[in-house]
């Protein structure tokens, strides 16, 4: 298993090329999954997950988010 993990901090015009190119591993018999933790961003990388990854992998979905410390943690589960 590999484990992809990806900070977000204002990452709106990164963030869809980072989780893509988690996504679209060639190797089929690899499982992996990726871990998106947002960093309390103030631009739309929180709307940009939620409206392209979460609703698309919602079956595959966790999701957690700690008030405490305002920070996002999106797992999409392994994947093969």
């Amino acid at each position: 298993m590999v484990s992809f993990i990806i900070p977000a901090y204002n990452a709106e015009k990164t963030i869809k090329k980072a989780i893509d190119s988690c996504l679209n591993q060639k190797n089929a018999s690899l499982e992996y999954e990726v871990i998106i933790v947002n960093d309390g961003s103030t631009d739309n990388t929180e709307r940009i997950i939620n409206e392209e990854y979460v609703l698309l992998y919602e079956k595959e979905l966790n999701f957690k988010r700690d008030s405490y410390i305002e920070k996002e943690a999106c797992y999409i589960g392994n994947r093969n």
